[in-house]
C-alpha cells in the first residue's frame, strides 16, 4: 500500500511484486464472496482466504519501506512536515474518492429498505470514516469500504508509531547488542502477532472495541521497521543467494500448506517477517519471479487495486444477484 517513493534509497523491486501478489489474494477473496458468489473450488477458495495475512503482509512492507526511505545512513533529521505532507497526499485523495463513490449505495439502500437499513450509529459510523478513525474504532465492521479499515491504522502508525520506531532505531543503532535487541523484538512482536487473532473484544461500558486490528497494525508495521534496521546494519554478512531462495521458497511452501490446510494457518504469520527480510536483497530465484513486469504493474497499482476492488466487487455482486437469481 505504499507508493515507491521518490528518493536516493535503491527501489526494492522484489517488494513492489510481493504487494502485487498479496493485493490480488485479497482481491480473489473478495471476489469469491461477492462477485463470485461463493463459485470458486474449495482449493482455490482457500488459497483466497490467506487475504487476511496479506493484509499483515502489508504492514509489515509499510514499515519496512518507510525505515528504508526516510533514515538515512548517517542519522540525519527527518524533514516532519515533508514527511506528513507525503503521507497524507499518497493515501488520503483516493480514500476519500473511494469512500465517495461507496456513500451513494448507503444512500440507495435507505430509499430502498428504510432507515433500518443503516443502523442507529450510522452518523457516527460515517464521521469514523470521514476522520479515518474506523478501523482503529473497530476495524472493518465500521469502515463502509471494508478494506479501508486497515488505511487508518497505518496512518495512525505514521503518525504516532514511526517517531517512536525512529527513537528506538537511534538508541540501539551504535550499541553492540543493537542488531540482537531488533531481532529479539522481531520475534517478540511476531509472537503478539499471532495472539492478536485470538483477542477478545475490550468491553468500555456498553461497547465492545475489537482492539485486534489496529494490534495487527501497530505489531506489524513495527515489525517491518525492525527488519529494516537488521536489515541496513553495516555487515560484512549478506547471505548467499542459495540461502536466500532457500528462505523465501520455505515461506512460499509454508504459505501454500496453510492454503490447503496442511498446517494452521497462524504459521503464516511466522514465515511473513523471512519473506519479507530476504526478498530485500533483490536477488535469487524469488527476485527474477517477483521482477517481472505484470507483478511490478500490479505492485506499483497496488493501492488502487486494494481501495477499489470492493465496490466493484459490490456492483458486479448485485448485477450477478439480479442476473441469475431466478435460475
Amino acid at each position: 500500500m505504499l507508493d515507491n517513493l521518490k528518493t536516493s534509497s535503491r527501489q526494492i523491486y522484489s517488494h513492489t511484486g510481493l504487494r502485487g501478489i498479496a493485493a490480488m489474494i485479497v482481491f480473489l477473496g473478495h471476489a469469491n464472496s461477492g462477485w463470485f458468489n461463493g463459485m470458486i473450488n474449495h482449493s482455490a477458495a482457500q488459497f483466497c482466504q490467506s487475504g487476511g495475512h496479506c493484509v499483515d503482509l502489508f504492514f509489515i512492507l509499510s514499515g519496512f519501506i518507510l525505515n528504508w526511505v526516510y533514515l538515512s545512513p548517517d542519522g540525519g533529521l527527518i524533514n516532519w512536515p515533508s514527511y506528513l505532507k507525503a503521507r497524507v497526499a499518497r493515501i488520503m485523495p483516493l480514500y476519500y474518492l473511494t469512500l465517495a463513490f461507496c456513500l451513494p449505495f448507503d444512500v440507495y439502500g435507505v430509499f430502498r429498505h428504510g432507515e433500518v437499513h443503516l443502523g442507529q450509529v450510522y452518523p457516527a459510523r460515517l464521521a469514523s470514516n470521514v476522520f479515518v478513525l474506523s478501523g482503529i474504532i473497530d476495524g472493518v465492521h465500521w469502515t463502509i469500504n471494508g478494506p479501508a479499515w486497515s488505511i487508518g491504522v497505518e496512518f495512525f502508525c505514521y503518525l504516532a508509531i514511526f517517531p517512536i520506531l525512529i527513537q528506538l532505531h537511534r538508541y540501539f543503532a551504535n550499541k553492540r547488542y543493537g542488531v540482537l535487541a531488533n531481532v529479539s523484538l522481531t520475534l517478540i512482536f511476531t509472537r503478539l502477532l499471532v495472539l492478536c487473532y485470538r483477542m477478545s473484544p475490550l468491553e468500555i461500558y456498553h461497547w465492545h472495541w475489537d482492539t485486534s486490528h489496529i494490534a495487527r497494525g501497530i505489531l506489524g508495521f513495527s515489525i517491518g521497521f525492525l527488519l529494516c534496521s537488521v536489515y541496513r546494519t553495516p555487515s560484512k554478512w549478506k547471505p548467499r543467494n542459495a540461502v536466500i531462495n532457500l528462505m523465501v521458497l520455505g515461506s512460499i511452501a509454508v504459505f501454500l500448506l496453510t492454503c490447503i490446510d496442511y498446517m494452521p494457518a497462524h504459521l503464516l504469520l511466522y514465515a511473513l517477517p523471512f519473506l519479507v527480510y530476504f526478498t530485500a536483497f533483490d536477488t535469487g530465484v524469488s527476485a527474477y519471479f517477483l521482477k517481472m513486469h505484470p507483478l511490478q504493474w500490479l505492485g506499483e497499482r497496488s493501492y488502487s487495486l486494494y481501495l477499489w476492488h470492493q465496490p466493484i466487487i459490490g456492483i458486479f455482486g448485485r448485477i450477478n444477484y439480479h442476473l441469475f437469481k431466478g435460475s
